[in-house]
């Protein structure tokens, strides 16, 4: 997978995590992301899915306190 798409992905999880979307929607935003890449890198699913959960994680973590 290129650097590029990541950080595309990286942008579309801060801004929607900017928005303050709850929980819920977060899954939901979550799962489309992943659809988008699945297709493209499906050997490297689980390091994306990782990366995302991660990443939500720690700036929601920032945003509840």
């Amino acid at each position: 997978m290129k650097k590029h798409g990541v950080d595309l992905l990286c942008k579309k999880v801060k801004i929607n995590h900017n928005e303050g979307r709850s929980p819920v929607a977060w899954s939901r935003i979550e799962k489309s992301l992943l659809g988008e890449l699945e297709a493209k890198v499906s050997s490297r699913r689980n390091c994306i899915k990782l990366f995302i959960l991660l990443d939500y994680q720690k700036n929601y973590s920032k945003a509840e306190k």
